[in-house]
């Protein structure tokens, strides 16, 4: 044996000895760590709530809002939907963006209105948010700052412009925020802006925070295609649908159901002795004088003065890396804003103090609806969107505003080309009414998955509002090709000035990784 031999056995033997309860706790202590972290987790965590300082405490929340993928949150009231999450700070279209304690955006907490506060709101989407450009040049800070360098107030109370508002948020998205904490806003005066993609379905947040077309956030029922304000939005198209228009009993609903919280909101302001003033801020983009009027429309009937704007886009009030006004087109709207404040008496203010108007602003104070000019509008979009027949595996651009929603490629963000698109749960389109006043005929052709989750599959079709047929599809057609035909009456075409065609079923399905919520696929649609 060679010399030190019986130590090297030794040395081995002890080794492999001491190896075998290091495997054992390599193999074992994983999970045991990981059930001691998952209970130990809660404890850790409530006692840092408890026990570090106030200061530590929002410092660490900030930290970990600030990283986050996306910046908003859920809030429990389906007709709010969604408000920022508090204490972030992120750059957005090269602009930052702080949020306050309220979930909007301000470098200053929103709270209490002082005794000595004479408060205006300026209520809205993302003109108020100020999109694209820093947060001091928005129009409601700087009537603030008008005020204040002219020394105006109201009754010795110095005047505050609080911002109110969300990107894509809808007037009744914002009417309802506002109501429900009006007692805590408290304002004197309340400016509610709206623009064209106020009046549809809202964005829905998914679970990082960021927002998504796929669904709304207060009407996940309806299915993964909302139904959008901007045409066939899934497709990429740039046209806003009908739904802004008069045009269909959906495009109407749409229109009542933003305006009610509207009204609620005027009604709980009035009571409060405190002031409303609506507003229309146009945009240079087709069919915007068809919002205009119906916007008018609607606001004569609100109870609330109504005041028609805009920031007169161009190369100097835009943005030059977005469609939203610059600091100078901000200035436009706060021109306008104050001198109707002071026209209404609700913030006196001299003449000689009233800021230059250095160009004539569309519309002004409470403008009446020109009947010849909203026919006149109808009349152009149904010429120039509507067909009788609709190929949905050959859409063109123009043809895209008469989608209402719930159609989506499945391709998500580009145009069938050849394909037909899917339909969510509801799936509504337009088509133009067929010359004559006879009864007519609407056949709808359908392709069926190969899906046992939607069958037996009902289908409820409703034409101009009411329900004309509710077929049950077998599963025996299953995969196949399927063409259903109805009778339309003409008394039932005579109501509306194009074809509403709208499809709803309870039956859907989704994949592993496509969660959307898809149904038939729609291949054509005609009415003769």
């Amino acid at each position: 044996m060679e010399p030190g031999a019986g130590w090297k056995k030794t040395l081995l033997f002890w080794g492999l000895l001491l190896a075998v309860p290091v495997l054992v706790l390599y193999l074992l202590l994983p999970p045991l760590w990981r059930q001691l972290a998952d209970t130990l987790r809660p404890e850790l965590v409530a006692w840092v709530a408890t026990h570090l300082p106030a200061g530590e405490r929002e410092r660490i929340r900030s930290s970990v809002a600030s990283i986050a993928t996306g910046w908003f949150r859920v809030v429990p009231d389906p007709a709010v939907g969604r408000i920022a999450r508090s204490g972030v700070q992120v750059v957005e279209k090269e602009a930052l963006v702080v949020t306050n304690n309220a979930g909007l955006r301000s470098s200053r907490p929103y709270g209490p209105k002082p005794a000595d506060v004479f408060r205006i709101v300026c209520l809205g989407d993302s003109f108020v948010f100020g999109t694209g450009g820093p947060e001091q040049d928005r129009f409601c800070q700087q009537i603030e700052d008008f005020y204040r360098e002219q020394q105006v107030t109201v009754g010795s109370r110095r005047i505050e412009a609080l911002a109110v508002g969300l990107p894509s948020w809808t007037m009744r998205q914002e009417a309802s925020y506002l109501a429900a904490r009006i007692d805590d806003y408290a304002p004197d005066v309340i400016i509610m802006t709206s623009c064209q993609n106020d009046i549809t379905d809202s964005s829905g947040v998914t679970e990082d925070g960021s927002l998504t077309s796929a669904w709304a956030s207060d009407r996940r029922e309806v299915g993964s295609g909302v139904f959008s304000n901007t045409a066939g939005l899934p497709f990429g198209g740039g046209l806003y649908s009908a739904l802004t228009t008069d045009l269909c009993p959906t495009c109407r609903a749409y229109w009542r159901q933003g305006f009610e919280p509207v009204g609620r909101l005027g009604e709980l302001q009035r009571a409060r002795g405190g002031h409303l003033l609506l507003s229309a801020i146009e945009l240079p983009a087709r069919h915007a004088g068809f919002f205009m009027q119906l916007f008018q429309q609607h606001a004569a009937s609100s109870g609330a003065p109504y005041l028609l704007t805009g920031y007169l886009a161009g190369k100097d009030t835009r943005l030059p890396h977005d469609g939203h006004p610059s600091r100078a087109g901000h200035w436009l709207l706060a021109v306008h804003y104050i001198r109707t404040l002071a026209e209404l008496g609700w913030v006196p203010l001299a003449p000689a103090q009233w800021p230059d108007d250095p160009r004539r602003h569309p519309g002004g104070l409470n403008p009446p609806v020109d009947a010849a000019v909203l026919a006149a509008e109808q009349q152009r979009f149904i010429s120039e969107h509507l067909r009788p027949a609709i190929d949905f595996r050959q859409l063109d651009t123009e043809q895209l505003p008469a989608l209402l929603g719930g159609i989506f490629p499945e391709t998500e963000g580009q145009l069938p080309a050849g394909q037909a698109p899917w339909a969510s749960v509801r799936a509504g389109f337009l088509l133009q009414k067929p010359d004559g006043d006879r009864d007519a005929t609407l056949t709808l052709d359908l392709q069926l998955p190969a899906r046992a989750a939607l069958y037996p599959l009902p289908l409820a079709i409703s034409v101009n509002g009411q329900r004309l047929a509710e077929p049950v599809i077998a599963a025996d057609r299953a995969g196949q090709a399927e063409r259903l035909q109805l009778v339309v009456p003409q008394t039932l075409l005579a109501q509306y000035p194009a074809v509403e065609v709208l499809l709803e079923t309870p039956r859907h399905f989704a994949g592993f990784e496509d969660q959307r919520m898809k149904s038939y696929a729609l291949q054509a649609a005609a009415i003769e």
